[in-house]
């Protein structure tokens, strides 16, 4: 019995590791990585279809545009780079919340979740990050990067919740 346990921990909290040719970008703070679905911890991301209003007044889907910057991010990585996902959690849509990071060097190890919010393309999701990412967030706010750039934006969760 302790053995079966064991192996049901090790499946849901293991890393996972791949290359960028691994990863299908499904949004802004969704990846599958090795065919395992995997969102992002503590950030959020507009949703798909979310539109956002430019400074001169257009319409456009800035959850696309969240979705196409994470991909192009990773598809510019090397092919032998290793991503890695580390699980902290599992959702209620039973996807494992991850932390994915990735080696550019000895010295520097970037974290995409923070590299989302520092773009502007995602948020710190404070209320299960705990303010993780919120230093992140402001400077993406100070210098108008990603989503701080258009006139007004609706944050994903107040979208979610009047979608329904």
């Amino acid at each position: 019995m302790n053995l079966l346990l064991l192996f049901f921990f090790y499946a849901f909290f293991a890393s996972i590791n791949g290359t960028p040719d691994s990863v299908i970008v499904t949004d802004g703070d969704t990846i599958m990585l090795r065919g395992q679905v995997i969102r992002l911890y503590g950030i959020d991301a507009p949703e798909l279809k979310q539109t956002c209003i430019t400074t001169d007044d257009k319409i456009i889907n800035c959850g696309d545009q969240a979705r196409k910057y994470l991909q192009d991010a990773i598809q510019e990585l090397p092919r032998t780079t290793i991503i890695t996902c580390s699980t902290v959690d599992i959702d209620r849509y039973r996807r494992k919340v991850a932390i994915c990071q990735v080696r550019i060097s000895d010295v520097m190890v970037v974290v995409l979740n923070e590299a989302m919010v520092r773009a502007g393309w995602a948020l710190d999701y404070s209320r299960y990050s705990g303010g993780l990412y919120a230093e992140a967030e402001s400077e993406a706010r100070k210098f108008k990067a990603g989503l701080w750039a258009f006139k007004t934006f609706e944050r994903p969760e107040d979208y979610r919740r009047r979608a329904k």
